[in-house]
């Protein structure tokens, strides 16, 4: 079905603002059935391509860059979108310097402040300070108990 993707991340940047972005482009080419039928309920048609952008700190996603609530990932997106082939991975993408509001882009804070090797990742700190699935699933238990019938 999907015939052709790439991933990219981008340092998405506005004004005090620092996001992690995960960018995925895609080809929807050819389908057939069945995956036609899903794609199609989906609002995708034919032939289609796109640009899914993830923020990597909460998971927020979308395809479509007027569904974003915050107009710094709408400009982003768009950009993104439009220059995908000419982007690097790990490129900046300075909102405010996109609106005309800097007279040049940000720099990486990759460059400016980089990330301490001592502090786990965030998914590992999910696991080392937060409740197991094990717990998770008897405090579901003991709800369901509880509630009774």
């Amino acid at each position: 079905m999907i015939k052709q993707a790439e991933v990219k991340a981008f340092e998405l940047r506005d004004q005090g603002t620092f996001i992690p972005v995960l960018c995925v482009h895609a080809r929807v080419l050819h389908i057939e059935e069945p995956d036609r039928y899903l794609v199609r309920r989906g609002g995708w048609g034919a032939d289609q391509e796109f640009v899914y952008m993830i923020n990597i700190n909460d998971s927020r996603c979308q395809y479509d860059p007027f569904k974003w609530r915050s107009e710094p990932y709408l400009t982003a997106h768009l950009y993104i979108r439009e220059h995908w082939d000419e982007l690097q991975g790990g490129e900046v993408i300075d909102a405010e310097f996109l609106r005309g509001e800097r007279p040049e882009p940000k720099t990486s804070e990759r460059l400016e402040e980089p990330l301490l090797d001592d502090i786990p990742p965030y998914s590992d700190r999910c696991f080392l300070f937060g409740p197991s699935a094990d717990e998770h699933i008897d405090f579901i238990n003991r709800a369901k108990r509880q509630k009774g019938p």
